[in-house]
């Protein structure tokens, strides 16, 4: 078969064209399922764009993602998606039920065999069959479902369903959260440490006169020091600063939050308490009335009202004093775009109300108007702001983006009539699910260069704000920002890296061990799965390949190498696998008939799985049958957004790693190889899949 003409990534419309298909979705199991588009002929190794994720994925995530799989997932276990309709979830349950059913078997073994086969079966069209709880498998999962709900008249509509639910869940998140977070605070000190750097701001100046030879200069000796530790020059705490907050629901809509702050400066301590009671009207609606004590008493109202779903309105009035009106605050804003939102904002500052405020002492807020733009997406995030008030002109720009799902940079910068230049560096680091550390550089014209550093864990954080200079110098921000930045990567390159490794390891053999009859069952049933099915599927699979159809040669699941250049052409004599159908097994024999493995050629995979799993499981099984079950009018698709290992005759071989599933298949005479990872959707037969054409 000569190789076509790929020049442009269109569908076919030659109706002899076996890549073609007249319909451009999946269709119900009755129809032929799917039209592939007709793609350029590619590299085999390259992923498919639907198939890429983050390489930086925390690694906690990844194994919390990877290792639940003690119930499996319903819309796989029927093979559909979780757009299915009601009538794709009817063909799927008839399908599999023709093949598991207990009835359609002889003997007492398989009997057995596929009554728990048909109750996985079973269970999954019983929840995705209900709307009712196809929405709560959907909105909260499985447990959702072990529940006991008031399904009668009280709860109709998804609406009522959700708020019984969440009502639920917050009342049972209450004890865990509060033994989880007893509070929250921020603890932050300042140090003044430009004696340290006194080196690099001294500049020698010459001397504008000559010194007079008469002068009397007394002969002060100097102090010697004692011990080593009168070399070093440590630095002055100047601010120390302590925060606690805590909220709570007072009722339904309404929250109240209670915030204490104690400042100590230079030997002078002072403190104030806020307290804010928010409460929603309406779903358009929010009020916040805030009450602040101690030594500056204040009051704030705010509302805000959202006008349209694009469209809102913030009012604000603060009050420090009786004896003058209080500043007023308007914001008006509009979503432009689900990621772009303008708003302009306009502030009074002081002013006068007829003869009230006329004798008040003066603040010198000045009145403001300020023009805001903020863009947010998935990684990044950007802030545009310009005001112009009586007193001043500024602007400033904020951005900041997701190096990595672990690390996020950010940058600003800003200028002022008052206060000049201003900008700052910094990145921040997620080092657990709980905890963050940071560091933020500094500079402004007037305030000089400061280094802050933080620490998050779990509500708690403490920073530690250092400064270097107190004028705005080049060289000495450049070293603040450089030296702890390299620190810093030498610090989690050196030892997080290996602290982080030998934790997911650790993670993984607990969590390994603790599943270890779990997944001796899952095994077991998939196992079992295939011996049901090998006979339909060796029919299916010699009806494919007797109309030149689609026939799978071997598919492997699990931790597998990537596929080379040079991999694809030799994929048939590595494995000693030929196109007339006659497998020979690699690994987990979960392929085979009748369960039987061989020893594997020289070159093949034979890896072990880390963190003490024993020599003789492999990271990868062989899926042949079950995927070829899967095979309709020679057209083959698994949907995605579930694990694999859900699927019948599937399981997971290795817990917790990341997994792919390789498929090598036959169709009208050709050679493919398709690779997709563990949560993506496959779809064969494609073009682009083609290897080695007849």
């Amino acid at each position: 078969m000569s190789r076509p003409d790929t020049t442009r990534p269109t569908r076919s419309s030659d109706p002899s064209d076996p890549y073609a298909n007249t319909n451009s979705h999946r269709e119900s199991s009755t129809t032929p399922e799917s039209a592939y588009h007709h793609h350029h002929h590619h590299d085999p190794t390259a992923r498919d764009t639907n198939d890429q994720h983050d390489d930086d994925d925390d690694d906690n995530d990844n194994d919390d993602q990877n290792t639940q799989s003690s119930t499996p997932n319903y819309y796989a276990v029927l093979n559909l998606s979780k757009q299915a309709t009601e009538e794709d979830i009817k063909n799927s349950y008839r399908r599999l039920g023709l093949l598991y059913h207990p009835d359609k078997h002889q003997t007492p073994q398989d009997k057995a065999i596929a009554s728990e086969s048909f109750q996985s079966i079973q269970r999954a069209y019983d929840v995705l069959s209900d709307p009712t709880r196809r929405y709560l498998y959907d909105t909260y999962g499985e447990k959702a479902l072990h529940q006991s709900w008031d399904l009668g008249p009280r709860l109709k509509t998804p609406e009522q369903i959700r708020a019984e639910y969440e009502r639920r869940l917050m009342r049972d998140r209450e004890m865990d959260l509060e033994n989880l977070v007893k509070s929250r605070g921020e603890i932050s000190v300042t140090l003044n440490a430009t004696q340290l750097f006194d080196p690099l701001l001294t500049t020698k100046l010459p001397l504008q006169h000559p010194p007079n030879p008469f002068a009397i200069i007394p002969n002060i000796p100097k102090q010697k020091p004692e011990h080593l530790l009168d070399y070093l020059v440590w630095p002055e705490v100047t601010q120390a600063v302590v925060k606690h907050s805590w909220q709570t629901t007072i009722l339904p809509g309404s929250t109240f939050n209670i915030h204490g702050a104690a400042v100590a400066r230079n030997g002078i301590g002072t403190g104030n308490v806020l307290g804010t009671i928010k409460h929603s009207f309406s779903s358009r609606l929010l009020g916040e009335l805030t009450g602040g004590f101690a030594e500056s008493p204040m009051a704030q109202l705010k509302m805000t009202y959202n006008i349209t779903a694009e469209n809102f309105v913030t009012f604000a009035a603060t009050s420090t004093s009786l004896s003058s009106p209080p500043p007023l605050l308007l914001v008006l804003g509009r979503r432009f775009t689900p990621n772009t939102t303008a708003y302009v904002t306009y502030r009074t500052g002081e002013y006068i109300l007829g003869s009230w405020g006329l004798y008040a002492p003066r603040r010198g807020e000045p009145a403001a108007f300020s023009l805001g733009l903020v863009r947010r997406t998935l990684k990044t995030q950007v802030m545009a702001d310009f005001t112009l008030a009586t007193s001043s002109v500024q602007a400033s720009v904020a951005a900041s983006r997701a190096l990595t799902k672990n690390i996020r940079a950010r940058a600003s910068v800003g200028t002022s009539t008052n206060l000049g230049l201003t900008y700052s560096l910094g990145l921040d680091q997620k080092l657990t699910k709980h905890s963050t550390t940071g560091m933020t550089l500094d500079c402004a014209s007037v305030g000089g260069v400061k280094l802050i550093l933080r620490y998050t864990r779990v509500g708690q954080k403490f920073s530690l704000p250092i400064i270097i200079s107190p004028h705005l110098d080049i060289r000495v921000s450049i070293m603040a920002g450089c030296i702890p930045l390299f620190l810093g990567i030498i610090f989690d390159l050196g030892i997080m890296s290996s602290i982080k490794k030998k934790s997911r390891q650790d993670k993984l053999a607990k969590i390994r061990s603790e599943n270890v009859e779990l997944l001796a069952q899952r095994k077991k049933e998939a196992e079992d799965a295939v011996r049901l099915m090998s006979k339909s599927v060796g029919a299916k699979r010699q009806a494919e390949q007797n109309k030149n159809g689609l026939v799978i040669v071997e598919a492997l699941y699990g931790k597998l190498d990537p596929l080379t250049k040079s991999q694809p052409s030799t994929f048939l004599c590595r494995n000693n696998v030929s196109v007339n159908g006659n497998l020979t097994q690699n690994g987990h024999s979960n392929g085979t008939i009748d369960g039987d493995t061989r020893k594997e050629p020289d070159g093949n995979r034979h890896h072990e799985c880390p963190s003490g799993i024993s020599s003789s499981a492999k990271e990868y099984i062989d899926v042949t049958i079950p995927v070829q079950s899967l095979v309709l009018n020679s057209q083959l698709h698994i949907d995605g957004g579930f694990s694999k290992s859900s699927l019948l005759g599937f399981y997971d071989p290795c817990l917790g790693e990341n997994k792919k599933l390789r498929v090598a298949y036959e169709f009208h005479g050709g050679f493919h190889v398709v690779e997709v990872d563990d949560m993506s959707s496959l779809a064969a037969p494609l073009r682009a899949h083609l290897v080695k054409s007849q």
